[in-house]
């Protein structure tokens, strides 16, 4: 079924860089070259989160929301390549990618309903670019459960609709150094939740790294 709706969108949305229009690309190499990072951090009640693009620029806005909305994988492996340059001005995320050995890269999860809806968690896809490129180890053993979209709630609705979200479905934590994986960051509930699981599991540090803010 799948394979015959990407078959379908293939035909009424026909493949172009979605900067330039060029046919073949979803992100052409020139275009890609030219997207300017706005490498950016802030604390959210207790997790530091790091963020590589500004949301509010035209191409980055268009990038997410094809990905998430229009269910195109390959979109999300882009913004992961995105984010590994922006990481190389994170001195604190890059000394922990090349020398930690007790570190673990962890994606936010999509509800199981979510993720049959899209097909894919875009955050594990981008949380990959990062663990290829860096060689270190990947694990997708965080949960998630039934919960309304946090893109529709503010405030302190958001903070109680994600409120017990998340289960650590992995072994003990203990001394683990965690980098926490998202697409994107608005108020920070969502990655302070799941910091709280992880660290309630045994994790030493955990520090939020997003493609955009």
């Amino acid at each position: 079924m799948k394979k015959i709706l990407r078959f379908v969108l293939d035909l009424l949305f026909p493949l172009r860089c979605l900067h330039c229009r060029r046919a073949d690309y979803w992100l052409c190499q020139p275009c890609l070259e030219k997207i300017k990072l706005a490498p950016t951090y802030e604390r959210f009640e207790k997790i530091l989160v790091f963020s590589a693009a500004d949301y509010q620029k035209k191409i980055i806005k268009k990038l997410v929301r094809t990905c998430k909305f229009s269910a195109i994988p390959e979109l999300a492996e882009i913004m992961g390549k995105l984010l590994v340059r922006g990481v190389q001005q994170f001195p604190e995320i890059l000394d922990l990618l090349k020398n930690e050995s007790d570190l673990l890269i962890v994606p936010i999860p999509l509800s199981a309903r979510r993720l049959r809806e899209r097909g894919f968690n875009q955050s594990l896809l981008i949380a990959q670019e990062l663990s290829n490129y860096f060689v270190q180890p990947l694990a997708n053993l965080l949960k998630k459960s039934e919960r309304r979209p946090q893109s529709g709630l503010a405030g302190k609705k958001r903070q109680a609709n994600i409120h017990g979200a998340f289960l650590w479905t992995g072994e003990n934590l203990s001394g683990r150094k965690i980098i926490l994986v998202d697409d994107v960051v608005t108020t920070g509930a969502t990655l302070a939740e799941a910091a709280k699981v992880l660290k309630r599991a045994g994790a030493k540090k955990v520090i939020g790294l997003v493609f955009a803010r």
